[in-house]
């Protein structure tokens, strides 16, 4: 799984750790915090950050760390705040560093029907699929109906429609439809 970090070299580090010894600060870490190594183009980093993302396959998982260990995690807020206009979507926390997807042709954010509050989903996880050759390639039909908890307020909505992809790894046309099921609020 890619990593992309936000590196210093070892000259920055060394720098970092004699300007935090020189004003009787023994934690690099916490010098970063009130301190932030002006050479350090936090934009830059970001950009190469985001650079790195468009760069990746669709469905690729990967990680964002920033600075330092233990520094405040603003490359990993950032993408939490941008990750609609990136296309990511955050699929679990192992170690306390935030594991991100890429979306596929098959992530959709859905609203909630009852809270308005949107839901990253992958519906490749719950649906049928039929597959017929054509004239460029393979084209494949994705089928869905099913019910899931909304993330937000906990309730059931149900999702149901068709994704045609065609050729592959490009959608042909779509038809979705978020419900409240029968017998729900």
């Amino acid at each position: 799984m890619p990593e992309l970090r936000v590196r210093i070299t070892q000259n920055e580090l060394e720098e970092l750790q004699e300007r935090a010894r020189g004003v009787g600060d023994p934690s690099i870490t916490s010098f970063v915090r009130t301190l932030i190594f002006p050479e350090h183009d936090h934009q830059k980093k970001w950009q190469e950050v985001k650079s790195a993302i468009e760069r990746l396959e669709p469905g690729a998982t990967f990680l964002i760390r920033d600075l330092l260990p233990n520094t405040p995690p603003q490359l990993g807020i950032k993408a939490y705040r941008l990750r609609f206009d990136l296309k990511i979507y955050c699929i679990g926390k192992p170690g306390g560093i935030n594991k991100w997807r890429k979306y596929t042709l098959l992530t959709k954010i859905l609203v909630c029907p009852h809270c308005a509050a949107k839901q990253v989903v992958d519906i490749k996880d719950d649906c049928t699929v039929t597959t017929e050759e054509r004239s460029m390639g393979l084209g494949n039909l994705y089928e869905f109906d099913y019910t899931s908890e909304c993330s937000s307020c906990r309730r059931l909505f149900k999702t149901s429609g068709y994704v045609s992809e065609y050729p592959a790894e490009t959608l042909e046309h779509e038809e979705i439809t978020v419900s409240i099921p029968e017998g729900g609020e």
